[in-house]
């Protein structure tokens, strides 16, 4: 069952990832992927706010075996936590 992210400090991002998880829960095909930045300025916060994204996710209704994880390298970048997931929808 869904589990919205709830409370009084739910944050902007807290409702961005329930409707991305309400959207891939509708459309999504396949995995959800959760790419995290490896080798950058904020690699260590990075790897923090990645497994607080996937426990989000799954409270959302994601399944945790559907949500696939990869990093990708941004040689001392500083950059953001990327979620995707590919999008199908039926035709009436």
């Amino acid at each position: 069952a869904r589990r919205p992210v709830q409370g009084p400090a739910l944050t902007r991002c807290a409702r961005c990832l329930n409707n991305f998880a309400g959207n891939y829960l509708r459309y999504g095909h396949g995995p959800l992927t959760l790419e995290t930045p490896s080798g950058g300025a904020n690699s260590d916060s990075a790897s923090v706010l990645a497994a607080d994204t996937r426990r989000a996710l799954a409270e959302a209704g994601v399944s945790y075996a559907a949500i696939a994880g990869s990093t990708r390298d941004v040689a001392g970048e500083t950059m953001p936590i990327m979620v995707s997931f590919s999008r199908s929808e039926r035709s009436p």
